[in-house]
């Protein structure tokens, strides 16, 4: 892992948005060439970037790419974890580069094979199919349902559950609204870690977001005294 750092001087005048984020892709995209030059990397070969700020809750990956690798994607990548109400020091910010080198010839399947053949099987997995937002909340709701028929304060029974699980009748929608409504949040927006360690507190359990493009490594890992 190799580690960088972007130092914006002052300049005369205001740089407009454009402007500034123009800056910013260059710099990362001076990064990304420095570190094929050191590291030789050749096609197949494998480049996971993180971005770490304090104000993060957990460093930012763009994912595990084999090519393609620019800096507009890592900016894009920030920009999609941020609510809009945050902001940033991008002099605080250090970003890592990290090459791993894949070996030839016969290996296993990557971890990402096994996760797509078990969401396949719905072994270990269960897929939640929505069209709004709120994937995480729903995913929070769906793995309590495998840990308690009390959810929110409701009873649920057995039917009631199962159809929690599958999505139907609106019973999954409902009491995601009712978790949104609880932690006076949004729900048509996508939820951030802040608003996953909102849920930690208030449900007084642990949330672990895994990342199914990186190989399943662990973006966030919450609170570890709650063990629920």
């Amino acid at each position: 892992m190799i580690d960088y750092n972007i130092t914006l001087k002052p300049m005369s005048g205001d740089l407009d948005i454009v402007s500034l984020n123009t800056l910013l892709e260059e710099g990362l995209q001076n990064m990304i060439e420095n570190i094929k030059k050191i590291t030789n990397i050749a096609d197949g070969n494998i480049v996971n970037t993180h971005a770490n700020n304090p104000k993060f809750f957990a460093p930012i990956s763009n994912g595990n790419m084999t090519s393609n690798v620019s800096g507009q994607k890592i900016l894009n990548k920030i920009s999609d974890i941020l609510t809009s109400d945050q902001s940033v020091n991008i002099n605080d910010t250090v970003f890592g580069f990290q090459v791993i080198i894949m070996p030839k010839g016969g290996k296993p399947k990557p971890t990402w094979e096994y996760l797509d053949l078990f969401s396949k099987n719905k072994r270990c997995i269960a897929q939640i199919k929505n069209q709004d937002e709120l994937c995480c909340p729903r995913a929070i709701i769906v793995g309590l349902s495998y840990k308690t028929s009390v959810i929110l304060g409701q009873h649920l029974n057995d039917y009631q559950i199962k159809n929690l699980r599958l999505g139907k009748y609106d019973v999954q929608t409902r009491l995601t609204k009712e978790l949104c409504q609880q932690l006076e949040v949004n729900d048509n927006r996508p939820f951030t870690y802040r608003d996953i360690s909102k849920v930690e507190k208030l449900l007084k359990i642990q949330i672990k977001v895994v990342n199914a493009d990186n190989c399943c490594e662990i973006d966030y890992t919450g609170n570890t005294k709650f063990t629920f």
